[in-house]
Protein backbone atom coordinates (compact mmCIF):
# COMPACT_ATOMS: atom_id res chain seq x y z
CA UNK A 1 0.00 0.00 0.00
CA UNK A 2 1.10 3.57 -0.60
CA UNK A 3 -0.17 6.37 1.31
CA UNK A 4 -0.32 9.75 -0.48
CA UNK A 5 0.68 13.03 1.08
CA UNK A 6 -2.09 15.88 -0.02
CA UNK A 7 0.50 17.64 -2.31
CA UNK A 8 0.74 14.20 -3.91
CA UNK A 9 -2.99 13.63 -4.64
CA UNK A 10 -3.10 17.21 -6.13
CA UNK A 11 -0.48 16.78 -8.12
CA UNK A 12 -1.61 13.16 -9.41
CA UNK A 13 -5.30 14.65 -9.93
CA UNK A 14 -4.12 17.64 -11.54
CA UNK A 15 -1.49 15.75 -13.86
CA UNK A 16 1.17 17.91 -12.41
CA UNK A 17 4.87 17.77 -13.49
CA UNK A 18 6.23 18.72 -9.80
CA UNK A 19 4.98 15.03 -9.38
CA UNK A 20 8.52 12.63 -9.54
CA UNK A 21 8.76 10.34 -11.91
CA UNK A 22 9.11 7.48 -9.41
CA UNK A 23 6.19 8.48 -7.57
CA UNK A 24 4.13 8.60 -10.97
CA UNK A 25 4.97 5.14 -11.69
CA UNK A 26 4.31 3.65 -8.42
CA UNK A 27 1.05 5.42 -7.98
CA UNK A 28 -0.15 4.10 -11.70
CA UNK A 29 1.06 0.28 -10.69
CA UNK A 30 -2.38 -1.02 -11.01
CA UNK A 31 -1.16 -3.77 -8.43
CA UNK A 32 -0.37 -1.09 -5.90
CA UNK A 33 -2.61 0.29 -3.64
CA UNK A 34 -3.44 3.11 -3.27
CA UNK A 35 -4.82 5.77 -0.08
CA UNK A 36 -5.32 8.79 1.26
CA UNK A 37 -5.87 9.55 4.31
CA UNK A 38 -9.11 11.71 5.34
CA UNK A 39 -6.40 13.96 6.87
CA UNK A 40 -6.13 14.92 3.52
CA UNK A 41 -9.29 14.99 2.66
CA UNK A 42 -10.22 18.06 5.09
CA UNK A 43 -6.48 19.73 4.29
CA UNK A 44 -8.38 19.59 0.05
CA UNK A 45 -11.43 21.19 1.32
CA UNK A 46 -9.90 23.69 3.59
CA UNK A 47 -7.70 24.69 1.12
CA UNK A 48 -10.50 25.39 -0.99
CA UNK A 49 -12.45 27.34 1.40
CA UNK A 50 -9.32 29.56 1.61
CA UNK A 51 -8.84 29.80 -2.56
CA UNK A 52 -5.77 28.06 -2.53
CA UNK A 53 -7.32 24.97 -4.24
CA UNK A 54 -9.19 24.70 -7.36
CA UNK A 55 -10.79 21.46 -7.27
CA UNK A 56 -14.09 21.93 -5.19
CA UNK A 57 -13.38 18.84 -2.81
CA UNK A 58 -17.11 18.44 -1.56
CA UNK A 59 -18.26 18.27 -5.17
CA UNK A 60 -15.46 16.98 -7.21
CA UNK A 61 -13.06 14.71 -5.12
CA UNK A 62 -15.38 11.48 -4.06
CA UNK A 63 -15.43 11.01 -8.44
CA UNK A 64 -11.93 11.43 -8.85
CA UNK A 65 -10.66 9.58 -5.95
CA UNK A 66 -12.87 6.31 -7.22
CA UNK A 67 -11.91 7.25 -10.57
CA UNK A 68 -8.55 7.13 -9.88
CA UNK A 69 -8.84 3.92 -7.70
CA UNK A 70 -7.87 5.48 -4.27
CA UNK A 71 -9.56 4.72 -0.89
CA UNK A 72 -9.87 6.86 2.32
CA UNK A 73 -8.04 5.74 5.21
CA UNK A 74 -10.00 7.09 8.56
CA UNK A 75 -8.64 8.01 11.54
CA UNK A 76 -8.03 5.36 14.14
CA UNK A 77 -7.20 5.60 17.66
CA UNK A 78 -4.31 4.15 17.37
CA UNK A 79 -3.19 6.51 14.28
CA UNK A 80 -4.66 9.19 16.19
CA UNK A 81 -2.67 8.40 19.51
CA UNK A 82 0.73 7.54 17.43
CA UNK A 83 0.32 11.24 15.60
CA UNK A 84 -0.20 13.24 18.93
CA UNK A 85 3.09 11.31 20.15
CA UNK A 86 5.53 11.70 17.51
CA UNK A 87 8.14 13.28 18.82
CA UNK A 88 9.80 14.73 15.76
CA UNK A 89 9.07 18.77 16.05
CA UNK A 90 7.27 19.16 13.17
CA UNK A 91 3.23 21.50 13.81
CA UNK A 92 1.68 20.54 10.93
CA UNK A 93 -1.28 18.28 12.48
CA UNK A 94 -1.90 17.11 8.43
CA UNK A 95 1.60 15.95 8.06
CA UNK A 96 1.76 14.15 11.71
CA UNK A 97 -1.63 12.47 10.93
CA UNK A 98 -0.28 11.06 7.55
CA UNK A 99 2.91 10.02 9.20
CA UNK A 100 1.20 8.12 11.81
CA UNK A 101 -0.94 6.24 9.13
CA UNK A 102 2.33 5.27 7.21
CA UNK A 103 4.02 4.28 10.48
CA UNK A 104 0.33 2.01 11.60
CA UNK A 105 0.32 0.38 8.15
CA UNK A 106 3.56 0.10 7.63
CA UNK A 107 4.16 1.40 4.25
CA UNK A 108 5.23 4.62 2.63
CA UNK A 109 3.91 7.94 1.87
CA UNK A 110 4.71 9.38 -1.20
CA UNK A 111 6.08 12.74 -0.60
CA UNK A 112 8.28 15.17 -1.63
CA UNK A 113 8.40 16.53 2.13
CA UNK A 114 11.05 15.46 4.31
CA UNK A 115 9.32 16.51 7.34
CA UNK A 116 7.30 13.71 6.59
CA UNK A 117 10.41 11.23 6.66
CA UNK A 118 11.87 13.25 10.28
CA UNK A 119 9.03 11.97 12.25
CA UNK A 120 9.47 8.65 11.34
CA UNK A 121 7.56 7.43 8.28
CA UNK A 122 9.21 6.02 5.34
CA UNK A 123 9.09 7.86 2.08
CA UNK A 124 9.05 7.46 -1.67
CA UNK A 125 9.24 10.47 -3.63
Amino acid sequence: MLILDTHALIWWLNDDGHLSLRARAAIAEPSEDVAITSASLYECAYKHMLGRLPIDMAAELPLLLRQSRFRVLDMTANVAMRAGRLTAKHRDPWDRIIAAHSIEAGCPVVTADPAIAALGATTLW
